[in-house]
């Protein structure tokens, strides 16, 4: 089960986010690229991500042989519009930051094939989306309009699935379909990038 929720979570963020809400277009600091590491560090230097119009993000440095390797996002941030600039308290480290979308109307969606899944939490729950050919208008939380919607060009819009309460059956993850009243498995068909979540079949 352990590799399924793996390729779930890897799902949800192929375009760069944890997605914390479905609309609003919001962006936050999905990553610190260090393009610097710098010599001598003793302990790690403090990293300041600049403020934006919302929430500032922040981050911690990680050492390697006295060397910057990695900055490990703490907080995301959010209302960006364009990249921060990171800096460290010392030494000659440097990094650049990238910004990926916090809500789920936000991801880009010109480049994923329909049957394209995301994670999203509503309310108390994580609810499960399929990005769907059509041209629906939004109704939150079942239908989500992408910010990239474009008739003819990009009609597709997220579609939330009747699914909910996973359970641990025969050692695969099912989940229960709200509408069907009966329990699907969930399946992973595709290599690398082309993976994606399918539903088997449905059982009481």
């Amino acid at each position: 089960m352990n590799g399924l929720l793996d390729i779930i979570r890897e799902l949800t963020l192929q375009n760069g986010s944890m997605l914390t809400g479905l609309t609003g277009g919001d962006a936050g600091v999905l990553a610190v690229a260090v393009i610097a590491g710098g010599t001598g560090y003793a302990s790690p230097p403090a990293v300041t991500i600049a403020d934006g119009p919302g929430d500032q993000a922040t981050g911690v440095a990680v050492l390697e042989s006295g060397s910057v390797v990695r900055v490990i996002i703490t907080n995301r941030g959010n209302g960006y519009v364009t990249a921060p600039a990171v800096t460290f308290a010392s030494g000659a480290a440097a990094a650049t930051a990238y910004l990926g979308p916090l809500t789920l109307d936000g991801v880009k969606t010109t480049t994923l094939q329909p049957g394209a899944t995301m994670l999203v939490p509503v309310g108390s729950e994580n609810a499960i989306y399929r990005l769907t050919p059509g041209t629906d208008a939004e109704a939150s939380p079942d239908i989500i309009r992408p910010d990239d919607y474009a008739a003819s060009t990009n009609e597709k819009v997220w579609l939330r699935l009747p699914l909910s309460a996973p359970i641990l059956k025969s050692g695969e993850l099912w989940l229960y379909n709200q509408t069907t009243e009966k329990y699907a498995s969930l399946q992973v068909i595709g290599t690398g990038e082309a993976r994606q979540i399918v539903f088997g079949p449905e059982f009481d």
